[in-house]
């Protein structure tokens, strides 16, 4: 399953959940687990920058682009 959550992009297939979300300028942070959610902890070392980001979904793909990377 494919969706939208604000700015970021969630993916879950099985017990596997995979997130994309905009990071600064030009950048995505991607994040996997096998657990039901992420953790509170926010391991980063940098926090993120505001950003324009443009997510698309159509049937079962979808494109999360932050600026100069899709």
């Amino acid at each position: 399953m494919l969706i939208q959550i604000g700015n970021k992009l969630l993916y879950r297939y099985s017990r596997e959940m995979l997130q994309i979300e905009p990071w600064g300028k030009n950048a995505l942070r991607v994040r996997a687990t096998m657990d039901m959610a992420f953790l509170a902890e926010d391991w980063a070392l940098l926090a993120p920058e505001s950003t324009d980001v443009q997510i698309s979904l159509e049937n079962d793909f979808g494109t999360i682009r932050n600026g100069a990377i899709t």
